[in-house]
C-alpha cells in the first residue's frame, strides 16, 4: 500500500470509530483532511453524521452527500436530504447529483426540478451536459428558474433536443432562442406553450406578433394571427389543451420528420390506448412511432400485433412482450423468415412452447434452422428444443422414414415452402416425383461454402432426429457437403461406423473419426491410413499402444501427417514406435511441450528412458542441443544423461538409468524428499504420481515440515486431512512472521521483529492473514503492533469487524470524545513510530 493511501485508511479508521460531536472545531483542526474523509467512510457512526447536520457547514454536508454507504440507509439519507434542499447551493446540488443513489431517485430529481436552480439547469437542460434527465423532468426545472441561459443556447449548434424544455421557461429571451433553433422541429403543443409563456412574460398578446412566422408550424402561425386580431388570448389555452391531448399525440406519432418520440409520448402520459389503436387500425404507423409505442411495458398486445403487421423487425428487435401470437400474424412475406427466426431464438421456452413453434411457426425452414440451442442459451430454451425435436422425430418417422423419395422431396422443397414443419413434412410424404442425382447442396469449391445454408441447417435439424438407418439409406446419394453436414453438424453417432466404410469415401472416414470417441474394437476397422486420417486417429483416447505402433511403422504417411499434428495428438509412448530420424527430426520436437512441461529429475529422466530404450543413446545424444534439455529447469537430468552416455558400457548405463527412474518413483524416496529437501516448492510442482497413503501413513507417525503439508494440500488428490491441517499455516516462505508465529515466537517478538508495514510476498500485509490464519487477534495488533498508521490502514480489509470494535473500545478509554487529542492524535500519526495504544494514550495524555 502506497504512503498517501496509508495515511488516508488510517484517517479513515480514525473518522469511523470517532466518539466526538464537535465537528467545527475538529474541521478547523484538520483542514480539508477531515472533509475529504467523509466521502469515502464506510462505516460512519450516527452520531457523526448528526453533528455534521447540526453544524450548518455546507461544504462539510456537501461531502456527506458523496458518501453513498451513508445515503444508501434510509435512516441516514432522509435527514441529510433535508438539510440540503435547506442549504442548497451549487456545490450541494453537485453533491446530490454526483451521487449515484441519490441522483438516480425519482423523488430526489423532482426535489430538485421544484427549485428550478441555476446549477440543476445547467447541468439538465443545457447541451453539452451529460444526464439522463426526462422532458418531464426537464420542464419541470426550466418552468421553476428564472435563470437566463440565452447566450449560452444561441451558441449551440448540436444536441438542440435538449432545449426543447425551454419552451415553458418564464425568461422570454430562452423561449425565442428555443423556437429559433427548433422551428419545426418542435411539436404543436410545445409551440402553443412557448406562444403563452411569451404572452405571459413579455407583454401580452403583443409578443405573440413577433415571432418568425418560418419558424412556427403552419396551424400554429394561423392561430396566433388569429389571436393577435381578436385579441382572444383564451383560445390559446384551449389549442394547448387539444394538443396535449389525443389529438396532438396522433400528430406527433404521425409526423415523419419529428424527432424524440419516446419523451414525447411520456408527456401524454397516461396514453389513451383505445385510440392508438383505433388509429393504427385507420393508418399504419411509422417506423419511429412504433418503436417508441411497443416498447412501453404497458403497449396492449393487440396494438403490438397491428404494429407487427407493418413493421415486423422493429417490433422483434423492441416489444417489451413477445409470445407465440406473433408467430401467426400476417406480415409481409419478405420479413416473415426473419421475424420467425428471431422470435424462437429469443423466445422459445420463454414465451414460445415447443408445440407452439412445431405449430404455428413457418416457414418451416426458418423453424428449423432456429430451435437447435446455443451455448448462451437459457436451461428452458434448451429443455424447449429438445422437447421440439422430439416431437419433428415422431413426424420424420411417420412421413419420411428411410425411403428416398420423400427424404428428397423434402429436401427440395425447404428453400420455397411457406408452411410449417408438419405441412412441410407431409407435403413430402405425398409428392409423386422428386429430382434425381446426389442431393442438392452448396457447392465444395471454396472454403467459404463449408459453412451451411439456411437450407442445410433446417435440412441437417431434420437428419438430426432421424434414426440411422436412414442416414444410411440415404448415404450413398448423398452429395460431398451434404456428407460433411450429416457427420460434422449431426449427433455424432457410433452405429455410423458400417455406413461410412461401406461408403469408400475417404473424407467420410475422416469426418466420422474426428467427431467422436471410438472404442478399440472400432479404432481396428480403420485400416486404409492416410495422413488426415492419421491425424484424427492419434486423438483417440482409446487408442492402444498397439494400434499407434502399427500407424507409426508406416513412415511415408506419418512423415506426411506430422507438419499438421500438435502436442495434443502425440504421446510420449509414441516414441518409442516411430523412426528414429522423425523422432530426431520432427516428432520429438513436436511433443517437447510434454518434455518442457514435465517437472523434476526422476520424472525427466523417465521421459528419456523410453526414448533411450525404443531408439538408443544416440537418439538421446542427437536430442541433448534442443529444447527442452537446454532449459534450466533441466540441468540435473542433463548432467545425468551426459554422464550416462560418455561410459562405454551402454548396457549398464541404460540399467542404471532404469534403476534411478524405479527408485526415484517409490513410495520411499518420496517420503525422504518431502523430509530432507529444502526447496518445497520445486519438490511440488514435479510431476510425480504422488503415493498419498503412504505419504499421509508417515506424517501421522512423524509430521512433515509445516510447510511441507501447506506445498503438499495445493497438489491434486492430497488428502483431505491434510488440506485441514494446511488451512491455518502460514508459509515460512512468504514472511519470516509467519515463520516465527508457526514456531510458537512470543507474539510481542514477532511485532517487535516485524513493522506493520512489511508485506509478504504475495504482497499481502502481513497482519490481516496472520489473524485470518488464526494466529494474531486484531486486538495484539492494535497493542503491540508498530507504526500505528499502518496498522490503523489495515482496518479496511473484509471482515476486520473485530479490528474496528477493538479500535472503538480503545478510542474510548483513551481519548473518548475529546476533539483535541483525537486531532492530536491524527496529526501525530504520518510520523509516530510506536503502536496505536501508544497513540492514543499520548494524545489523551497531551491534552488531558
Amino acid at each position: 500500500m502506497s504512503r498517501s493511501n496509508n495515511e488516508l485508511f488510517a484517517l479513515l479508521a480514525m473518522v469511523e470509530n470517532s466518539q466526538f460531536t464537535d465537528v467545527k472545531r475538529v474541521a478547523v483542526g484538520l483542514g480539508e483532511n477531515f472533509a475529504d474523509a467523509l466521502p469515502s467512510c464506510r462505516h460512519l457512526p450516527e452520531h457523526l453524521i448528526e453533528a455534521v447536520l447540526d453544524c450548518g457547514d455546507r461544504g462539510l454536508l456537501a461531502k456527506l452527500l458523496g458518501n453513498t454507504a451513508v445515503t444508501l440507509r434510509p435512516e441516514s439519507a432522509r435527514p441529510l436530504l433535508d438539510a440540503a434542499f435547506a442549504n442548497l447551493d451549487g456545490v450541494v446540488v453537485d453533491a446530490i447529483m454526483g451521487n449515484s443513489h441519490l441522483g438516480g431517485r425519482r423523488d430526489v430529481r423532482e426535489r430538485l426540478a421544484a427549485t428550478g436552480h441555476a446549477r440543476v439547469l445547467e447541468r439538465t437542460c443545457i447541451p453539452y451536459t451529460s444526464n439522463d434527465w426526462d422532458l418531464r423532468l426537464r420542464r419541470m426545472v426550466m418552468a421553476a428558474s428564472t435563470e437566463d441561459f440565452s447566450v449560452r443556447m444561441r451558441q449551440i449548434n448540436r444536441d438542440l433536443e435538449r432545449l426543447r424544455a425551454a419552451v415553458v421557461s418564464p425568461v422570454p429571451a430562452m423561449v425565442r432562442e428555443a423556437i429559433l433553433k427548433l422551428g419545426t422541429g418542435l411539436t404543436t403543443a410545445e409551440q402553443l406553450l412557448a406562444a403563452r409563456s411569451l404572452a405571459e412574460n413579455d407583454g401580452g398578446i403583443a409578443a405573440l406578433s413577433t415571432l418568425d412566422v418560418s419558424c412556427l408550424r403552419p396551424n400554429v402561425a394561423k392561430l396566433l394571427n388569429e389571436i393577435t386580431t381578436d385579441g382572444e388570448l383564451g383560445r390559446l389555452d384551449d389549442a394547448i389543451a387539444v394538443a396535449e391531448g389525443d389529438e396532438g399525440l396522433l400528430e406527433e406519432l404521425y409526423d415523419t420528420k419529428l424527432t424524440g418520440h419516446a419523451e414525447l409520448l411520456e408527456l401524454h402520459e397516461p396514453l389513451n390506448w383505445d385510440v392508438l389503436v383505433a388509429a393504427g387500425r385507420r393508418k399504419p404507423f411509422t417506423k419511429g412511432a412504433s418503436h417508441v409505442l411497443v416498447k412501453r411495458d404497458d403497449c396492449p398486445d393487440e396494438l403490438r400485433d397491428l404494429l407487427f403487421t407493418r413493421h415486423p423487425s422493429v417490433v422483434i428487435e423492441n416489444a417489451a412482450r413477445l409470445d407465440a401470437a406473433l408467430l401467426i400474424q400476417p406480415c409481409p412475406k419478405r420479413s416473415r423468415a426473419k421475424a420467425t427466426r428471431e422470435l424462437i431464438v429469443d423466445e422459445l421456452g420463454r414465451r414460445i412452447s415447443a408445440t407452439e413453434a412445431l405449430r404455428q411457426g413457418r416457414p418451416a425452414m426458418a423453424v428449423l434452422e432456429s430451435v437447435p440451442p446455443r451455448e448462451s442459451h437459457s436451461d428452458a430454451h434448451k429443455a424447449a428444443a429438445g422437447e421440439f425435436s422430439e416431437m419433428v422425430a415422431e413426424l420424420v418417422s411417420k412421413h419420411l422414414g428411410t425411403e428416398l423419395r420423400p427424404w428428397r422431396a423434402v429436401r427440395e422443397l425447404l428453400p420455397h415452402f411457406d408452411g410449417t414443419v408438419p405441412e412441410l413434412l407431409e407435403a413430402a410424404a405425398s409428392a409423386s416425383e422428386t429430382p434425381s442425382g446426389a442431393f442438392p447442396s452448396r457447392p465444395r469449391e471454396g472454403l467459404d461454402n463449408f459453412e451451411p445454408t439456411r437450407a442445410d441447417k433446417a435440412f441437417v435439424a431434420l437428419l438430426d432426429v432421424a434414426d440411422s438407418a436412414a442416414h444410411a439409406a440415404m448415404f450413398p446419394h448423398m452429395s460431398y457437403m451434404t456428407r460433411l453436414d450429416l457427420l460434422n453438424h449431426c449427433r455424432w453417432r457410433p452405429e455410423w461406423i458400417d455406413m461410412v466404410l461401406a461408403s469408400d469415401d475417404p473424407d467420410a472416414e475422416l469426418w466420422y473419426v474426428g467427431g467422436g470417441v471410438l472404442d478399440v474394437e472400432a479404432i481396428d476397422r480403420f485400416t486404409r491410413l492416410t495422413p488426415g486420417l492419421l491425424r484424427e486417429l492419434l486423438t483417440q483416447p482409446a487408442s492402444t499402444e498397439a494400434q499407434r505402433k502399427s500407424w507409426l511403422r508406416n513412415t511415408d504417411v506419418v512423415r506426411q501427417a506430422v507438419q499438421y499434428t500438435g502436442p495434443q495428438h502425440w504421446r510420449i509412448t509414441d516414441l518409442r514406435h516411430c523412426d528414429a530420424q522423425l523422432v530426431t527430426d520432427h516428432i520429438g520436437r513436436k511433443v517437447r511441450y510434454l518434455f518442457k512441461a514435465t517437472q523434476g529429475r526422476i520424472p525427466q529422466l523417465k521421459l528419456f528412458l523410453d526414448v533411450w530404450k525404443a531408439h538408443g543413446p544416440e537418439t538421446v545424444f542427437d536430442l541433448l542441443p534442443y529444447e527442452p534439455l537446454t532449459f534450466e529447469s533441466y540441468q540435473e537430468a542433463r548432467r545425468t544423461l551426459e554422464e550416462l552416455l560418455e561410459r562405454t558400457d551402454v548396457d549398464g548405463a541404460l540399467r542404471e538409468l532404469q534403476n534411478i527412474v524405479d527408485n526415484g518413483g517409490t513410495a520411499e524416496f518420496q517420503i525422504q524428499s518431502w523430509r530432507t529437501r529444502t526447496d518445497r516448492a520445486g519438490l511440488a510442482d514435479e510431476d510425480h504420481d504422488w503415493h498419498w497413503d503412504a505419504l499421509l501413513s508417515a506424517h501421522r507417525r512423524e509430521p512433515f515440515h509445516h510447510d511441507a503439508v501447506w506445498r503438499m494440500a495445493q497438489l491434486a488428490y492430497c488428502p483431505q486431512e491434510l488440506k485441514a491441517e494446511a488451512s491455518a499455516i502460514l508459509p515460512s516462505r512468504l514472511h519470516r512472521a509467519y515463520t516465527q508465529l508457526m514456531t510458537d515466537t512470543k507474539v510481542s517478538t514477532v511485532f517487535k521483529n516485524n513493522p506493520a508495514d512489511d508485506v509478504d510476498r504475495n504482497l499481502d500485509e502481513w497482519i490481516p492473514v496472520a489473524i485470518a490464519a488464526g494466529k494474531l487477534s486484531w486486538a495484539q495488533a492494535l497493542q503491540h503492533a508498530h507504526p500505528a498508521r499502518p496498522v490503523l490502514a489495515q482496518l479496511k480489509v473484509k471482515g476486520a469487524d473485530e479490528g474496528r470494535a477493538a479500535l472503538a473500545a480503545l478510542m474510548s478509554q483513551t481519548i473518548g470524545d475529546d476533539p483535541d487529542a483525537w486531532i492530536l492524535a491524527v496529526r501525530m500519526l504520518p510520523d509516530f513510530t510506536g503502536t496505536v495504544t501508544e497513540l492514543l494514550t499520548t494524545a489523551a495524555a497531551a491534552t488531558g
